[in-house]
């Protein structure tokens, strides 16, 4: 298997087929290829989990500047919930894979 990085300023093509919505160049971006170059599976931004937990993140930060918020974002990211948003990227992506291939 061979792994490609590429950074999204450098590379606002990729970033631009890819967008978030129809409008958002969210990162990550992790995009799937067969062998010869025939997209398998693309992945963006969160799983589907986080995205319905956000919610608890928000909470953090209403009616505060982004530097306030910055301690409670913190620990939340080192938390059970944000761990959880992390096995759920795994499983998701893996998910998927095995579907396609």
């Amino acid at each position: 298997m061979e792994l490609k990085i590429v950074e999204r300023d450098q590379n606002l093509d990729v970033m631009n087929e890819y967008l978030n919505q129809g409008e958002f160049q969210s990162v990550p971006v992790a995009i799937f290829y067969t062998g010869d170059m025939k997209e398998i599976y693309h992945f963006t931004e969160r799983p589907k989990k986080a995205n319905d937990e956000m919610g608890e993140m928000r909470k953090l930060r209403e009616g505060k500047t982004p530097e306030e918020a910055r301690p409670a974002v913190d620990a939340f990211q080192k938390g059970p919930i944000w761990a959880g948003w992390r096995d759920a990227t795994v499983k998701e992506i893996l998910s998927e894979l095995q579907q396609r291939v």
